[in-house]
């Protein structure tokens, strides 16, 4: 098996340091979830903000049966917050590529003893 490392793998498994960055969302894709119950949208973010952290890709995952967690990315992308007495529509889709937002940084341990990247929140930019 010949295996090629690509220089975004390498910086995927740089660590940042916690806190608010820009991202910028580099790709959108749709895939099925683990349990193949339901999908989720892929979304790829690159850290734009200059500092230590530029250059560092994140991944999200958004599932369709919980729409509520991602509720910061959404009015994120949409500029400010929604109201809780109405429906909100999105669509996760690759013509957000390019679009920017701000976002909480934080390193999540995995049971292998792991760090990943994760974001737990986002506001507009």
């Amino acid at each position: 098996m010949k295996l090629t490392v690509t220089s975004e793998d390498k910086k995927r498994t740089k660590v940042a340091q916690p806190g608010w960055v820009t991202l910028e969302i580099t790709g959108v894709k749709d895939e099925l979830a683990k349990d193949r119950q339901s999908m989720n949208a892929v979304i790829d973010f690159l850290i734009v903000s200059s500092g230590t952290n530029e250059g560092i890709p994140i991944r999200y995952w958004v599932n369709e049966k919980f729409p509520a967690m991602h509720r910061s990315l959404i009015e994120a992308l949409l500029g400010g917050s929604t109201s809780d007495d109405e429906a909100t529509a999105f669509d996760f889709s690759p013509t957000l590529k390019g679009r920017k937002v701000l976002a909480n940084v934080v390193n999540n341990k995995l049971d292998s003893g792991r760090i990943v990247n994760n974001v737990d929140e986002f506001k507009p930019l």
